[in-house]
């Protein structure tokens, strides 16, 4: 059904949109980065083996991966959209932390 393959696409949207926050957040690396790519690869074992039993999409995985793919590019317009108030706000704040929604 074309409910589960919509599924599976908003699951990666999601997921790569915390995996790219996760990425931008700190300029150093550690287990939040660690955490999140885990969790994208967690969910495409899980939505392969599935696919055929529960979801009744022979796409899912695609569409996961699109969804990815989606939810990576969101973030990343989003971050370049405000980055002038964005990079002076953390200037201010003496921060270098990346916030999850930008537009705060």
């Amino acid at each position: 059904m074309v409910v589960f393959c919509i599924a599976a696409g908003l699951l990666g949207v999601i997921l790569g949109y915390v995996f790219h926050w996760a990425i931008r957040r700190d300029p150093k690396p550690d287990a939040a980065e660690l955490a999140a790519l885990v969790a994208i690869l967690v969910a495409g074992v899980v939505i392969t083996f599935i696919k055929d039993q529960f979801l009744q999409c022979p796409a899912a995985f695609a569409w996961y991966v699109i969804g990815l793919f989606i939810g990576f590019v969101i973030f990343l317009l989003f971050f370049f959209m405000k980055w002038e108030t964005f990079s002076q706000q953390l200037k201010k704040e003496g921060q270098m932390k990346v916030p999850f929604f930008p537009f705060k």
